[in-house]
């Protein structure tokens, strides 16, 4: 479904999805680049829409973020939380429903709940590349996967994210970013090793943003593992 390229080097390992012929259909902008406050909320439901889309192999399914907007997900914990609660959990949305970010009044309108069996947190570098190695990798299932970054200072700006690439993603570490700057939820959705047996910070992880496709390329950019605080790998457990 996702083009691998391997070979490019001894310990190459190489996904994008902004980059590979995944049917249009995954990319809708219903699903990629729906905008809002609420990063936590909104990319949570990115990342369960694409999951379940690959699960289902139903191109269409568009999830809701309102019951976590409803249950004021605006942490990974809460988000864990809801998606674990087989009472709780998203629900489809119509393609003729808008996002509410009023959200008081909000009810599920079916049974049918799109839930997790965990959410595994990762948190120091060496784990969350073995993590995006094993899903990204030969035989891995390629999903998308959530993951909370660090203040991200000068990369919010556009045009600072549109020139960072596969063999050159952006590096926290050469920038100051104000310690009063929050947090961010983003999608990780490609993995590049850069060099032959790799340190941890050797490797380019491709995220996807909220921030609708005029940020970055199309809303990816590529980062390394330095830039997150927390990546919560999704489990499944299919019969």
């Amino acid at each position: 479904m996702i083009i691998t390229e391997s070979g490019m080097n001894s310990n190459s390992v190489y996904i994008a999805q902004r980059d590979s012929t995944v049917p249009s259909a995954l990319f809708t902008p219903k699903v990629w680049t729906q905008t809002g406050p609420h990063c936590q909320a909104l990319t949570s439901a990115q990342m369960m829409t694409y999951l379940y889309r690959i699960i289902n192999r139903d191109s269409t399914l568009r999830l809701s973020p309102n019951p976590l907007l409803f249950h004021n997900a605006k942490n990974m914990n809460t988000t864990k939380e809801i998606l674990q609660d087989r009472n709780r959990g998203l629900e489809a949305m119509d393609d003729d429903q808008p996002l509410t970010w009023d959200v008081s009044s909000f009810a599920y309108s079916s049974n049918t709940r799109y839930t997790l069996d965990n959410l595994v947190n990762h948190v120091d570098n060496e784990s969350i590349i073995q993590l995006l190695k094993h899903n990204f990798g030969p035989g891995g299932n390629a999903f998308p996967i959530l993951a909370v970054c660090k203040p991200l200072g000068i990369l919010k700006n556009s045009n600072v994210a549109r020139w960072t690439r596969k063999d050159l993603p952006f590096r926290m570490s050469d920038y100051d970013t104000p310690v009063t700057e929050e947090t961010h939820a983003v999608v990780i959705t490609g993995f590049y090793t850069m060099k032959d047996h790799p340190r941890p910070l050797d490797h380019s992880i491709e995220i996807k943003c909220n921030w609708g496709p005029t940020w970055g390329t199309n809303g990816f950019a590529w980062v390394t593992a330095e830039a997150f605080t927390m990546v919560a790998e999704p489990i499944i457990i299919t019969e």
